[in-house]
């Protein structure tokens, strides 16, 4: 079936601009403010409106919208189409104040979930974007369905996978479909029994109960492996509803993995960014024990012992006895880092030094501590170079993973730094297989690099996971080696550390699975 779109658009109205008064030379470099009235994460009916306010010192000339499909990764266009290229539409404006208005855009968008990247712009063409994008999902015209299922978190299965449910509906239950995704390789099932790239949900069986609800079941032969169960219903009119957060099981007994999740970059206070990855990290952390590894700038501005008691603490605070920290930048704006060492005390290592390594199964796990300037340097005759060729010359372990804050490469804001140079040749000549940082404010993944960030197949796989809660920064300057990247979008990475490989996947706020793959030890 065809979909319709409808938009209520139109041109800037000239009339709202205020001039600077004639005469003046002095020049405007104030940027606008831009909000918008929903918040992050809401469900709304079609056709869907979003509004919102934005003011200046002087003047607002535009504000401008843009839709992501979240599933597609494409843009509406004009035409009522999606493409890859990013279109941007005019919001109607109208006047609040002297130099305020309220906008608003409307668009008769499909049942799906979206980002709406909303910009605003002044006379003098300073503007101001609501970063992250605002994440929202279209349901029909009524209200949603409701939905469960018997499949607990954690199930094991030695044969076939049966799973099943009610979903109800005040209209009407339409379907209800299940996707299993490969937790390994990150494919879906299809039909025939294959699990290849793109998302794919399969039909459940449903019988008619009483009223409008429906038993729904779905059988299932697959091979012994780690899975994710995404369940949706749908009623007749459009509308859906979603198990969250995907459920997790295993077919037969394959080999078990130790649960590490890692970010940086993560409590400000009057931020919600802290806020929803906690929530995350409850959720994950609920379904199965495992490690939480901070990589840097934990509390924000400055790491105060205020910020860490008011802005971390009421977060990933919840998580502390799991946490194994690195420190970061702004940690070191409170002389020393005291209010880091402070908060975390005997988990943070020695005070004077910051890193430290453990064991995690067949893996050694190292926390660097990547300010430099504040440990005497990290050349060559530096404490943390020895100390960590030692720990890398002494290793029994298989497989090795490193974190800090820095990164030695980065695609967003940030300048390569040279400052590591020495640490990662350590690392490189040693073999190591997974290199975690922060400090860039989203999500960069690195095919397999050596040192100098060239290819090598026996190279280290980079990851920047800078999405703990703080504000977001452009992907601006792609590495050559850049294989995925995210900057409008909180999370966490998920790795899954097993004998000899290991698989991650970058998870968004709303549990959805933006990157994933695996590997294997070169050790």
């Amino acid at each position: 079936m065809s979909k319709r779109y409808t938009f209520l658009l139109t041109a800037v109205i000239a009339s709202l601009l205020i001039p600077v008064a004639a005469g003046s030379a002095a020049v405007d470099v104030t940027d606008p403010v831009v909000s918008v009235d929903i918040p992050p994460g809401s469900t709304v009916h079609a056709p869907v409106t979003l509004t919102g306010l934005a003011s200046d010192n002087v003047a607002i000339s535009k504000v401008r919208v843009s839709i992501k499909d979240q599933d597609t990764k494409l843009w509406l266009q004009a035409s009522g189409s999606w493409h890859a290229d990013e279109y941007r539409f005019y919001a109607d404006l109208t006047p609040v104040g002297p130099s305020s208005v309220s906008w608003s855009f409307t668009a008769d968008l499909p049942v799906g979930s979206y980002y709406a990247n909303i910009r605003a712009a002044d006379t003098s063409h300073n503007h101001d974007a609501i970063k992250p994008f605002l994440s929202f999902h279209v349901n029909g015209h009524g209200p949603a369905p409701s939905i469960s299922t018997d499949l607990e978190r954690g199930s094991s299965f030695t044969g076939t996978v049966t799973f099943g449910g009610v979903a109800s509906d005040d209209l009407g239950i339409d379907r209800v479909k299940v996707g299993i995704r490969d937790r390994d390789t990150g494919r879906w099932l299809r039909a025939d029994g294959s699990f290849q790239n793109g998302v794919r949900r399969l039909r459940a069986t449903t019988q008619q109960r009483a009223g409008s609800s429906v038993d729904w079941s779905i059988s299932l032969d697959i091979p012994e492996g780690r899975y994710a169960a995404s369940i949706v219903a749908f009623d007749t009119d459009g509308n859906i509803a979603r198990i969250k957060p995907w459920i997790r099981f295993t077919v037969g007994t394959p080999n078990q993995a130790n649960l590490l999740v890692a970010a940086g970059d993560v409590a400000k206070c009057g931020l919600d960014g802290a806020h929803q990855t906690a929530d995350l990290l409850d959720r994950i952390f609920a379904e199965r024990n495992g490690t939480l590894a901070l990589l840097g700038d934990g509390a924000y501005q400055d790491g105060t012992p205020s910020e860490y008691a008011n802005c971390y603490d009421p977060t990933w605070g919840r998580h502390k006895s799991r946490t194994k920290p690195a420190p970061g930048n702004h940690d070191y704006n409170t002389r020393d880092a005291a209010g880091y060492f402070d908060y975390f005390g005997a988990r943070a290592g020695d005070p004077d030094k910051g890193y430290y390594a453990y064991d995690i199964g067949n893996w050694r796990i190292i926390s660097l501590n990547t300010e430099c300037d504040e440990i005497g340097g990290c050349g060559q005759s530096s404490a943390i170079y020895q100390w960590l060729d030692n720990q890398l010359q002494n290793n029994p372990r298989q497989c090795v993973l490193a974190y800090g804050h820095r990164p030695r490469f980065d695609s967003g804001p940030h300048e390569n730094d040279s400052s590591l140079e020495h640490l990662w040749d350590l690392l490189y000549d040693a073999g190591t297989d997974v290199v975690l940082s922060g400090h860039s404010h989203n999500y960069q993944r690195y095919a397999k690099i050596d040192s100098n960030g060239q290819a090598a197949n026996d190279g280290m796989r980079a990851f920047i996971v800078g999405t703990g809660g703080t504000n977001l920064r452009n992907i601006d300057n792609p590495h050559p080696r850049l294989r995925a990247s995210e900057d409008e979008e909180h999370g966490v990475l998920v790795l899954e550390l097993s004998a000899g490989r290991y698989t991650w996947e970058f998870v968004n706020v709303d549990d959805r699975v933006l990157d994933a793959g695996s590997g294997t030890c070169t050790g």
